[in-house]
């Protein structure tokens, strides 16, 4: 039997989770691979850091919810954005995936230090409709 959600149910879903990483909470892009799971530390330094501010993130409708607008930040490193890590203000990692089917994030190979990244689009969408 498959599991289905009400479409309140998915969307508060959706907006506990932009609650959880927080106004203050970034977006940490890496060019390695991803740690195990969220509890483990950081697999080498971030290339860039997006703040993730007021509020980022649409109102979930429809079990969906996207980045308000796009977030930009300068690297501090340089290589090709493989994974992320989302994590609170505090440090604490909430979300990790991979970047190429999670966002979009530009430039897709960053090549020098203090080159602008962005955060173009980041959609989650609730399973269980």
């Amino acid at each position: 039997m498959t599991v289905q959600y009400s479409t309140a149910l998915r969307n508060a879903c959706l907006d506990l989770w932009e609650t959880t990483i927080g106004a203050g909470g970034a977006l940490h892009i890496f060019a390695t691979a991803k740690p195990a799971n969220c509890a483990a530390g950081d697999n080498g330094t971030a290339l860039a850091v997006i703040t993730l501010t007021g509020n980022w993130a649409s109102d979930a409708a429809s079990g969906s919810k996207s980045l308000t607008a796009a977030l930009a930040t300068t690297a501090a490193g340089t290589g090709t954005p493989l994974h992320y890590r989302a994590k609170t203000s505090g440090g604490t990692v909430v979300e990790q995936g991979d970047i190429s089917a999670d966002m979009t994030v530009s430039p897709s190979a960053i090549t020098f230090v203090g080159q602008q990244v962005q955060l173009q689009t980041w959609t989650k969408t609730m399973p269980g409709a």
